[in-house]
C-alpha cells in the first residue's frame, strides 16, 4: 500500500467543527475564533472560497482564500491561517487584495493575527 501523500508544508488535515481542514491551526482557528462569531451573527463564513487573479483579460493565477468572512451589511475580509510562507503566496494574497479590495488578515497563531506587512525598499 502507498503511503498518504502530505502537503508541501507537511500539514495533516484534520476535520473540526464538521470540516475537514487544510491543518490544524486552520481547524483551531476556525473553532476556536470565526465559528463562535459567526453564530454570534457578526459575520458568514465561505471555506476554501476560489478567487481567480485576472488582469487585462488574462488569468494570472487562482487564490484559495481560507475563510471568507462577510458582513449583514456586505463588507468582506479574508482570514488565511499561516504557519509560514511558502511559493508564490505573498505575491497571490497582495494581488488579490488589489484585485477585489478585500482585506486580508495572516493568522500565523490563534494570538497573533495581522494584515500582511508591504514590501521594504532595500538600500
Amino acid at each position: 500500500m502507498w503511503p498518504k501523500h502530505r502537503s508541501k508544508s507537511n500539514a495533516q488535515k484534520i476535520t473540526m467543527g464538521g470540516i475537514t481542514h487544510a491543518s490544524k491551526l486552520e481547524g483551531r482557528f476556525y473553532t476556536s475564533y470565526l465559528l463562535p462569531r459567526s453564530m454570534a451573527g457578526e459575520f458568514n463564513i465561505e471555506c476554501q472560497k476560489k478567487f481567480v487573479l485576472e488582469v487585462n483579460g488574462h488569468k494570472i493565477a487562482e487564490y484559495w482564500a481560507d475563510f471568507l468572512c462577510t458582513s449583514p451589511s456586505g463588507e468582506a475580509v479574508v482570514y488565511e491561517t499561516k504557519g509560514r510562507f511558502m511559493g508564490d503566496a505573498k505575491m497571490k494574497i497582495r494581488l488579490f487584495e488589489a484585485l477585489y479590495n478585500i482585506p486580508v488578515f495572516i493568522a500565523y497563531s490563534l494570538s497573533k493575527i495581522e494584515r500582511l506587512k508591504g514590501y521594504k525598499k532595500r538600500k
